[in-house]
C-alpha cells in the first residue's frame, strides 16, 4: 500500500475526506462525507485510473467505516495542547512543557505506487486547497509494508 501525503497548514480533520473525494473520486460508503465532490474530474481520462487504485482500510476511529484517506502526522509541526500549531524549531515548541503531533497532513491511500499520477494529484490538491483556503506545504510518497517480526521467548 502507498500514502500520497499531502502536507498542508490546517487541522486535516476538517477536510481530508472533501480533499480526497475531489482529487481522486473516492469516498467511504459509511458517511457519504465528499459524495458530491467525487465527481468533480469524472471525465478526465486519468481519473478512472486513479479510482481503480485507491486502497480502503478500516478507519482507525470507527471499525464500521472502510475509508481511502486518512489523516497524518505532519512532520516538524507541534500542538502546544491549546490547540495553537507551531513548526518545531520555534521558539514557542521550545518553551513548551509539553507538546503534541500536529495533524495537518492528507494521507490518500492506494494499492499500487500512484507515481503515473502524481503531477494530476498535485495539480488537484492545489486546486483544492485554493477554493479552501488552505496553505500546501509539501507532498509525500510513502511506502507502507506490513511486516511481522517473532521474537524468541
Amino acid at each position: 500500500m502507498y500514502k500520497f501525503i499531502i502536507d498542508t497548514n490546517s487541522y486535516s480533520g476538517n477536510f481530508e475526506r472533501n480533499m480526497c473525494s475531489y482529487m481522486t473520486g473516492a469516498y467511504d460508503d459509511f458517511t457519504m462525507v465528499g459524495a458530491e465532490l467525487a465527481d468533480t474530474f469524472k471525465n478526465d481520462v486519468i481519473s478512472k485510473d486513479i479510482l481503480s487504485n485507491i486502497k480502503y482500510v478500516t478507519h482507525p476511529d470507527f471499525e464500521e467505516v472502510e475509508t481511502p484517506v486518512l489523516i497524518e502526522k505532519t512532520p516538524n509541526r507541534v500542538n502546544l495542547g491549546n490547540g495553537r500549531i507551531v513548526d518545531l524549531d520555534s521558539i514557542d515548541a521550545k518553551k513548551a512543557v509539553k507538546i503534541y503531533p500536529a495533524y495537518e497532513s492528507v494521507a490518500i491511500l492506494f494499492k499500487n505506487n500512484p507515481i503515473d499520477f502524481i503531477d494530476v494529484l498535485k495539480k488537484r490538491a492545489y486546486s483544492f486547497a485554493d477554493e479552501n483556503n488552505i496553505e500546501i506545504l509539501g507532498f509525500r510518497l510513502c511506502l507502507v509494508e506490513d511486516k511481522t517480526s517473532f521474537v524468541e521467548i
